[in-house]
């Protein structure tokens, strides 16, 4: 009767999940501790794949992980397979302010709109499930930990920093208010946390971590060479991110429209398109595509261990820091990297050593053309990513730290 009640009573112009009844069953005093993961991502890439991999390395003897998805159905059956309890709503909604998710008119909107359903509906999820603990996936999530602190001010909040905020009013507006109301901040690099300007709340740096298990040099495939007709000479250069305006597709395209900076057998493969996306940004890349024989356009597509195994060089030409989970992939996989010089990027890469970081258009094609004629240096260079991606970037490791950090706070 109680599960009935509750989805009944959230179930206006939604779509949930099934709500699972061990949710219910847990309670407080009980070994297992439950723990309500926030996920805000609208498509299965850096973030979500992230959490899952956390979820996956949590100890099963202390936390009962449950994930209330918020965007895109598509993480549903990812999340469970993680070993999560999950709950999809899509009325519920982030307050975007970060580079990442930039700010237009529209979304701006959006988020005033949305901003008071989606702290009432959270309230009815916090008291319907009383987690132990909420880990926020983003700190666009901020209106979540405010609604945590009505319900139960005791409840430690968590907010994972996966970008860095917008340099402006509408960042200033996150930067308040998770300051405000988280108690404790993940960052995936030193950049973003010192950009969210942290005061009291307790904070620590764990890199984003890779799955060794599936991101290993033992994948081997040759998926995109077959797909796109390449021939056995042709040097495949990787952009692996979201076609958006800070992650640099557009200036990499132009520098390969110059016949006489990147040679023929080099080939740019831009994996990320979106179907749904109309914006102006990403019809200006498919256009410029076109009429560049070099460069290749191929959807967003979840073998991501397939596509980096079947690349030579993982290049990453963000015009705005953030981090680059393609980078720690790419290495873990035994793949050097090419990258601008700025936050989160510069983070990722011993320049020189497990790739090369460079500061302009004459640096970056100098990087190409080094990494593309030089088959002993890639070697080296691979060798050394894939040790420090070990090191590092490691699941095992990064999640125990994270656990630890869960204990202390």
């Amino acid at each position: 009767m109680r599960e009935w009640l509750f989805k009944r009573l959230l179930s206006q112009k939604n779509y949930i999940v099934k709500f699972p009844k061990r949710i219910l069953i847990i309670k407080k005093g009980e070994k297992m501790k439950k723990i309500l993961y926030v996920h805000h991502g609208t498509s299965m890439g850096g973030a979500p794949r992230s959490l899952a991999f956390l979820i996956e390395k949590l100890d099963r003897t202390k936390y009962l992980p449950i994930v209330l998805c918020i965007k895109d159905k598509r993480n549903i059956e990812f999340f469970k397979a993680a070993g999560a309890d999950v709950i999809f709503d899509e009325s519920l909604h982030p307050f975007h302010g970060s580079v990442v998710s930039g700010m237009n008119t529209k979304l701006f909107i959006n988020n005033l709109r949305h901003a008071l359903p989606s702290l009432k509906k959270m309230q009815k999820y916090l008291k319907e499930i009383k987690p132990d603990m909420i880990h926020l996936n983003s700190s666009c999530l901020f209106l979540f930990a405010y609604a945590s602190k009505i319900v139960n001010p005791t409840c430690k909040v968590i907010c994972h920093i996966r970008e860095p905020l917008l340099d402006n009013h509408f960042g200033q507006i996150l930067r308040y208010f998770n300051n405000k109301y988280v108690d404790g901040f993940i960052s995936i690099d030193d950049y973003d946390l010192e950009n969210m300007r942290v005061k009291e709340a307790k904070s620590k740096v764990v890199y984003n971590f890779v799955n060794i298990d599936i991101y290993n040099s033992n994948v081997k495939s040759e998926c995109l060479r077959k797909e796109l007709n390449l021939d056995t000479g042709d040097i495949v250069f990787l952009f692996l991110a979201r076609i958006v305006e800070c992650n640099g597709a557009l200036e990499l395209i132009n520098l390969c429209r110059d016949s006489t900076k990147v040679k023929s057998n080099y080939k740019f493969v831009f994996v990320g398109d979106k179907s749904d996306d109309t914006s102006k940004y990403i019809q200006k890349v498919r256009e410029l595509v076109k009429e560049t024989p070099n460069c290749y356009l191929v959807p967003f597509r979840s073998d991501v261990p397939e596509v980096i195994a079947s690349s030579d060089v993982l290049i990453c030409p963000f015009t705005e820091p953030h981090f680059a989970r393609a980078i720690i992939e790419a290495a873990a996989m035994r793949k050097p990297a090419i990258g601008s010089n700025i936050g989160g990027v510069n983070e990722l890469i011993c320049n020189n050593e497990t790739g090369i970081l460079y500061h302009n258009d004459k640096e970056l094609e100098r990087a190409i053309n080094t990494l593309g004629e030089n088959y002993e240096l890639r070697e080296k260079m691979s060798g050394n990513a894939e040790r420090y991606a070990l090191e590092k970037f490691n699941s095992s490791i990064n999640s125990r730290e994270i656990m630890e950090f869960y204990e202390n706070l």
